[in-house]
């Protein structure tokens, strides 16, 4: 079966978000330039921007707080903090609602990292008005947290690859089950 074409603002929070791999501990964005140029290929921002280590901080932030909140669409609770997060990086990014004859969009009145974090935290929002954001999910494996879209019919999937995590899971609950001896014997 072809998986079907992302909605772009579900597209861009997965790929954002999947820039940090748990898995390998790899960073797309470990540094200001790589993150410069992971913005600028979206053209969330221009090539010759600069980041300070306090927008790179805050755009990590960002990043693991949207992981937080997909980790809840997978029954994990999602801390006050996460939300907080996303709060304090739209109110620095000074989003506001624009109107114009054919209807409304959130614009930024920012530049550098602000502005291409507004751009992320608008696709989370326009997520959650269509039907894209609760389908987003998190791999609820510990180590993994890789981000996907559900495509199943009743939004079932818990794991990001069934033949990796999901058989990793069952078979670590399989061996957690019968690793204890039999009492009595």
């Amino acid at each position: 079966m072809a998986e079907e074409k992302l909605p772009e603002a579900a597209e861009l929070i997965r790929d954002f978000v999947n820039t940090y791999d748990l898995l390998k501990e790899a960073d797309e964005l470990a540094t200001s330039q790589e993150m410069g140029a992971w913005f600028a290929a979206r053209r969330l921002l221009t090539p010759d921007a600069e980041l300070d280590d306090a927008a790179t901080d805050q755009v990590r932030d960002v990043r693991e707080a949207v992981r937080k909140l997909l980790l809840g669409h997978n029954d994990e609770p999602v801390p006050q903090e996460a939300v907080d997060t996303l709060n304090r990086a739209a109110e620095s990014s000074r989003l506001c609602v624009k109107f114009t004859p054919e209807g409304s969009v959130l614009a930024c009145e920012s530049t550098g990292a602000d502005a291409a974090l507004s751009r992320v935290i608008t696709a989370v929002h326009t997520a959650m008005s269509d039907d894209s954001w609760s389908r987003l999910k998190a791999c609820r494996r510990h180590d993994c947290g890789w981000v996907f879209y559900d495509q199943s019919r009743n939004r079932s999937k818990t794991w990001c690859d069934m033949g990796v995590c999901g058989n990793r899971t069952k078979a670590e609950n399989f061996r957690r089950r019968h690793s204890h001896p039999a009492a009595g014997a």
